[in-house]
């Protein structure tokens, strides 16, 4: 699934989790995306952004949640603003 992503919106990350895999109707994924392309757009139109990059393979992908789309600026200040662990 992050070829596929990450060859149709370019991007600097793409982390995935499967959830309840084996159910026998498709995988469940949760995803996170930092990308330039995101940029100025609203959530709808980067989770659109993400579906299409993904259109491929949503014939396979049962449920797809879309935990962080995101550009690379906002990951830094959020980063910058987590308290220290």
């Amino acid at each position: 699934m992050k070829c596929c992503a990450t060859e149709r919106l370019p991007s600097h990350s793409v982390a995935r989790v499967p959830r309840d895999p084996g159910r026998g109707c498709g995988e469940s994924f949760e995803v996170s995306v930092v990308s330039k392309q995101f940029a100025g757009k609203p959530a709808l139109a980067r989770h659109r952004l993400v579906h299409g990059a993904l259109a491929g393979a949503m014939a396979d992908i049962h449920a797809l949640s879309i935990k962080q789309a995101i550009t690379p600026e906002q990951r830094a200040a959020a980063a910058a603003a987590a308290p220290p662990r």
